[in-house]
């Protein structure tokens, strides 16, 4: 593997529900290139995590969306050398990249200035002051990916000072609470990724002895995703990947698809701006299981 691409695993930031008997980081075999400034590990804590950016209210830090984690915490805070003079762009680009390579989903990201005061960042949510950069360089990015069966959450926080210096902070959660469950993608990541791909596999839902079950509070942030598209309208595309006739997923995957629609009808959204198929095993699987929906973005 060469610097840059070491440099590029760097901005990982790991919550998993992976039982580790030490205290290993779960994805320690991510390689690291850059000075670790802190390193600790906190055998249990109540983290918070941002779904949102920040925002000061009543004199107080907040975000419009946290999630308090209870978690076994792994925390590093690292210099990148100065030997890479990388545009922080390239850096989430490639980033993404990678991250898109595993089984994964977007739950939140911002940029640049949208992510709100990084002396917030710094000092309030990690407080770490190495952290505390230009409001108009950093990039806060929050993930889930399933890896070996497992889920976790990666979330990479990106700054640079003002005398060029950048810093990644490093934090892996791995929740102790046994009813965990995925974490909904909020409206404006959703919104995001649809406009910039013009489409968005709706997640939280999967194939139960009762049928296909769908998350009504993922059905809801998704439909305040779908109303800012101006109009446009949307398939919802069923995909079954069972070992059956083709015939029969084509089935499967259509009734998979009207569920899906139904609840973001329920939701919000207008009927008459969706549009049902079922297309069984032909399209790729990909990794989301035997079964999925996708929202496309229907181009007029």
């Amino acid at each position: 593997m060469n610097k840059y691409l070491r440099f590029i695993s760097l901005i990982f930031v790991v919550v998993g529900t992976h039982s580790v008997a030490s205290t290993a980081n779960p994805l320690d075999v991510i390689s690291i290139e850059g000075r670790v400034v802190y390193q600790t590990h906190i055998p249990a804590q109540e983290y918070r995590l941002s779904l949102a950016n920040l925002k000061k209210i009543n004199g107080q830090w907040v975000s419009d969306r946290e999630e308090v984690i209870h978690s076994e915490v792994f925390r590093r805070t690292i210099e990148l050398s100065s030997d890479y003079q990388v545009a922080l762009e390239t850096v989430i680009d490639d980033l993404e990249k990678q991250v898109k390579s595993e089984d994964s989903r977007a739950l939140y990201s911002c940029d640049l200035m949208d992510c709100g005061s990084s002396n917030a960042w710094a000092n309030n949510r990690f407080k770490v002051k190495q952290l505390y950069g230009m409001d108009a360089s950093q990039y806060y990015r929050v993930w889930e990916v399933k890896h070996n069966k497992q889920f976790y959450v990666l979330v990479a926080y990106v700054v640079q000072r003002g005398n060029q210096r950048t810093y990644v902070q490093l934090d892996t959660l791995k929740p102790l609470d046994e009813a965990w469950e995925p974490l909904v993608a909020s409206s404006e990541e959703i919104y995001r990724t649809l406009k910039d791909h013009g489409y968005w596999v709706f997640a939280h839902a999967e194939v139960a002895s009762s049928g296909y079950k769908v998350s009504e509070a993922y059905a809801e942030h998704t439909v305040k995703a779908l109303l800012k598209l101006f109009g446009k309208n949307v398939a919802v595309v069923g995909h079954d990947y069972s070992p059956v006739r083709l015939d029969n997923q084509i089935q499967s995957s259509e009734s998979y698809a009207k569920i899906v629609a139904a609840a973001l009808i329920k939701a919000g959204m207008p009927e008459s701006r969706i549009e049902v198929r079922g297309v069984g095993g032909l399209a790729p699987q990909g990794k989301q299981g035997s079964a999925k929906v996708e929202l496309v973005v229907i181009k007029k």
